[in-house]
């Protein structure tokens, strides 16, 4: 936990010091910022797909001797992982919101906050899914980074909503990133 509050603060002095107060009248540069930091989160979040995979063989033989089932696993390792990505998703927020001067108002820096929060959360599950339904690390790491690209298309900030195809429209309506992005540019 150390470690990634440690990651999750030089990254956002980092991601902060190429933005250091910012043209907030740039609404583009203010979307980029929130992508930038949606990106640096998902990222924080594919590296927990190797700790999710080493604890398997330990959950399968528990899991095999009757200690529990599979839905109590999932639901205390995702409670678990709660306070850790709250805490991380808020020292990166408050470094990267003040930093690069975005609105002078605790609302807005809430919104921010739990925005980002709530994604890192969804992310968080994604990648615990993504690691529980992969045979092994050499599937699980690229199908990772497959699905951050697709995160990325389909953002609604590289490509916009309206020049994604109406058949993959419904890859930017599942996609937790453009929301991500969407919220906070409403206010």
């Amino acid at each position: 936990m150390v470690g990634r509050m440690i990651m999750s603060t030089v990254i956002a002095l980092l991601c902060s010091s190429v933005y250091y107060q910012f043209d907030t009248t740039d609404a583009q540069l203010a979307m980029g910022i929130i992508f930038e930091s949606i990106l640096n989160l998902s990222v924080g979040q594919a590296a927990q797909i190797p700790t999710v995979m080493a604890a398997r063989e330990v959950f399968y033989k528990q899991r095999g001797a009757n200690f529990f089932r599979t839905a109590s696993y999932v639901l205390s390792s995702s409670v678990v992982q709660l306070p850790a990505i709250v805490l991380e998703t808020v020292v990166f927020s408050a470094i990267v919101y003040w930093m690069c001067g975005f609105l002078n108002s605790f609302w807005s820096f809430f919104v921010f906050v739990v925005v980002l929060c709530l994604i890192n959360i969804a992310l968080a599950a994604f990648f615990f899914f993504l690691a529980a339904a992969s045979p092994n690390l050499n599937v699980a790491n690229p199908l990772s980074s497959v699905s951050i690209v697709f995160f990325v298309m389909f953002a609604g900030y590289t490509i916009t909503k309206d020049q994604i195809p109406d058949y993959l429209i419904w890859m930017y309506w599942a996609n937790p990133t453009s929301w991500g992005i969407t919220v906070p540019s409403m206010g």
